[in-house]
């Protein structure tokens, strides 16, 4: 029986809004050792990621200001997401393939939790190894 994210995904996810100004979301990564921040609309509507490499080639390289430069103007809408019935091996795949730290899970348009590439790990190798918590 497939393992399923919604059997593990953190159910409070943490996004920035649209309007926020990119150099709040820089700021937010740092506090937080992340390296992307999910972007929704207040409603928790799902508009897509912005990760450090999209501020640096998107914002900081086309002289763009951190400082006057909202999160909807630099955004990723095509950051890739998974739902609470994908499985462990789509959400597995898809942080591989795109490099990512986290993955937002949705519930149709809105952002209902998220999954760490450590979560996702730690569950494999619980299912295919055996043993406990692989991640403290």
């Amino acid at each position: 029986m497939p393992v399923l994210v919604g059997e593990f995904m953190s159910t409070d996810p943490t996004w920035l809004p649209a309007d926020a100004l990119v150099v709040e979301a820089a700021l937010w990564m740092r506090e937080r050792g992340a390296n992307c921040v999910f972007v929704c609309e207040d409603d928790g509507r799902f508009l897509g990621a912005l990760s450090a490499q999209d501020i640096l080639y998107e914002c900081v390289a086309v002289g763009r200001s951190p400082e006057a430069t909202s999160l909807r103007q630099v955004l990723d809408p095509t950051a890739g997401w998974v739902t609470p019935v994908s499985t462990l091996q789509e959400a597995m795949r898809l942080a591989v393939r795109h490099s990512w730290q986290t993955l937002p899970v949705l519930d149709g348009p809105v952002l209902v939790g998220s999954v760490s590439l450590a979560e996702i790990t730690d569950q494999f190798l619980r299912r295919e190894i055996g043993g406990g918590d692989w991640i403290d």
